[in-house]
This record gives structure tokens, sequence and C-alpha cells, in this order.
């Protein structure tokens, strides 16, 4: 897979186990990766760094992550369709609507296929982003 050394993401899970595999799987196509365990600790990071991708946990215990993705597009405008949901659970079409991620990642996934979707990512910057949908099953 080609490198994507320009390529920030900022990564925000709460399971660490899950949280060290993807970064690992991303930085192995060099792609550098910002870390936040917490929707607190993503917004601080937000306020220093410019990633080019926001990759969200949805499913965050008693954190509204929604937040992070209004945050994310208000401060980055010109990265705005570069948002991922990674989730267990089902979004349903009003909170799609609301919130327009580029690409929702249902676990269990497959580490490659979100490494492609970030790679497609990197490559489009200025084309509308299409061909990147939703993506169930596969094992971690």
């Amino acid at each position: 897979m080609d490198q994507q050394d320009d390529v920030t993401v900022l990564l925000v899970e709460s399971n660490d186990s899950l949280r060290r595999v993807v970064s690992a799987s991303l930085e192995q196509i060099g792609v550098r990766v910002l870390e936040a365990s917490s929707a607190d600790s993503a917004q601080a990071i937000l306020e220093s760094e410019n990633p080019e991708v926001l990759i969200v946990e949805l499913d965050f215990p008693h954190e509204h992550n929604s937040k992070l993705i209004e945050l994310f597009r208000k401060h980055k405008p010109e990265h705005k369709d570069a948002v991922v949901v990674i989730t267990a659970q089902r979004p349903s079409n009003t909170w799609r609507q609301q919130y327009q991620p580029e690409a929702t990642v249902y676990k269990p996934f497959d580490t490659r296929h979100l490494c492609l979707i970030i790679t497609s990512l990197a490559h489009l910057s200025d084309r509308k982003r299409e061909g990147i949908s939703t993506y169930s099953g596969g094992n971690l």
C-alpha cells in the first residue's frame, strides 16, 4: 500500500487494545496517528494539532462523540468530509443525516479495510469523496 506520510489521523477509541491495533495498522501504511481514549483528550488534541481525518468511536460510555464531529468540522473546515465512525451499533438514519460521516465501520472489523478508507480519504482531498460506504463484518 502507498505510504501516506503527510496524513495525520485523530483516533478516538475507548478500548485500549483496539486503539493500539488500529493505530499500529495505520502507522504501518505511514499515517501519523494521534490517539485519544476519551472525548476530553480528543478535544485537547484538536486544539493543538491539525489532523486531516477523525476516526471516532460512536459507542463511548457516557460521552457524546457526536460533539467531537461538530468540533472537528468547525475547527477543520478543510477536512469536513474526513470523518470515519467506528461502532458496534447501527446508527439511526437521523444520526447519519445530521453528522454525515464519510464512512461507518462496524465492529468487529478488518483493520485493512479501515486502512483502505484512510488511504482513499487521503487521495481524494479535493474531490467529492464517493464510493466509501458502510462496511460490516470481518475480523480484527
